[in-house]
């Protein structure tokens, strides 16, 4: 197994596997595979160089794969965001989202003091998962998505750092 940031020439893969994730589960992303699969890869490709992709290969083979990106405002600009986190199910209970989290959080910048996520209340798995490495609940969005007239909640959740600078804990407003 290789863990690593992607790049455009991964593209084609992480279509494949995004294309795969919102079909499989449709209740966990936000976005459709309907609208999805008609994007052409120069989206994918821009996609890439614009976020924070980070893949897990099982030889050339994408098997799971993250996101993440920063906030560029003024006032946000502490902050990151992950999404799209999914592993192929024959490779699940491996520690492999750990390990990519891990690699996301070392590839930001030093100014990010803190990464959110979000996660169906229903995927408790993904939920314990985010809480071993330090992620906290800090709120339910009620009915989030809505896929053929059955609504899906939403857990809100944030990692804090410590700062990159001076190795000392950042302190939380909550």
């Amino acid at each position: 197994m290789r863990i690593k940031q992607l790049n455009i020439e991964d593209a084609e893969k992480y279509k494949s596997i995004r294309l795969q994730m919102l079909k499989e589960h449709p209740e966990a992303f936000g976005g459709s595979y309907e609208e999805s699969k008609e994007l052409d890869l120069s989206f994918f490709e821009e996609f890439i160089q614009n976020n924070f992709i980070i893949g897990v290969f099982d030889k050339d083979r994408l098997v799971g794969s993250l996101g993440g990106y920063i906030n560029n405002n003024q006032k946000c600009g502490h902050t990151a965001n992950m999404f799209g986190v999914y592993i192929e199910k024959d490779f699940r209970g491996q520690r492999l989202i750990e390990k990519m989290i891990s690699i996301l959080i070392s590839i930001l910048p030093t100014q990010i003091e803190q990464i959110k996520t979000s996660v169906n209340k229903e995927n408790i798995a993904a939920f314990k998962s985010y809480q071993n490495i330090g992620f906290e609940e800090y709120g339910t969005e009620p009915r989030t998505l809505k896929i053929d007239g059955q609504y899906f909640d939403t857990i809100h959740m944030i990692k804090f750092f410590e700062n990159k600078l001076t190795g000392s804990p950042i302190k939380s407003g909550m």
